[in-house]
């Protein structure tokens, strides 16, 4: 499990479940910066770092609400990954 650095959430996001996947670059799992906005505005609310196994975690997400999360490679700066909806 990830231990995020939680740097954006308000009083508005914060509840008992958590959004959560799995980043690959070119098929393979990896390390990346990964960044939760809410899905209805689109505004940033967190970001964390996958780990080695290229897992993620936002703990606190309030379950009433979708999220999507946009990944980036650290070495191009490209984007890796977007999830949709967790």
């Amino acid at each position: 499990m990830v231990s995020p650095l939680r740097t954006g959430y308000s009083q508005y996001h914060q509840g008992n479940d958590h959004a959560a996947g799995l980043v690959r670059i070119n098929g393979v799992p990896a390390v990346a910066q990964v960044f939760l906005h809410d899905q209805e505005t689109g505004r940033l609310l967190a970001r964390t770092w996958s780990n080695p196994a290229g897992e993620f975690r936002f703990d606190y997400a309030d379950p009433s609400r979708k999220y999507y999360a946009l990944a980036f490679d650290p070495v191009t700066g490209e984007k890796a990954e977007v999830f949709d909806r967790i």
